[in-house]
């Protein structure tokens, strides 16, 4: 993979470490709208992050899933310690989700990757 996903790598190790310092923080959930902007974000961030995990690592693209959906359940599970949050199974759906859609979408951008990489004889210039 060229530099762009060596960007993306470190884009998404700084994620990780924000995600795990923001999601065992005291909310208010006194908003109606509080669930499905939760639901929404836990989709959104695991698939972004096992995106660029399956993206970085082709080859174990389970293990990155399952790495993935592991520090999801780790993230969950800390709440129990935090006033104010809770250990929940809907929260787990929606990363499970977010880790399925990640995966799928890196394996769709990867195959595309393959499929536009040429082989060219050593020193051949690019055409246009």
């Amino acid at each position: 993979m060229g530099p762009v996903f060596h960007h993306v790598g470190f884009s998404a190790v700084l994620g990780v470490f924000v995600l795990a310092f923001v999601a065992p923080l005291p909310i208010d959930v006194g908003s109606a709208l509080a669930a499905p902007i939760s639901a929404s974000f836990h989709v959104g961030a695991y698939a972004l992050l096992t995106g660029f995990s399956v993206c970085r690592h082709p080859s174990c693209m389970f293990g990155a899933a399952f790495a993935v959906l592991l520090f999801g359940a780790l993230l969950e599970s800390a709440q129990y310690f935090v006033p104010g949050r809770y250990f929940g199974i809907p929260d787990l759906l929606a990363n499970a989700s977010g880790v399925m859609i990640g995966a799928m979408t890196a394996v769709v951008v990867l195959r595309r990757f393959a499929a536009s990489e040429t082989v060219r004889p050593e020193g051949a210039l690019p055409t246009a």
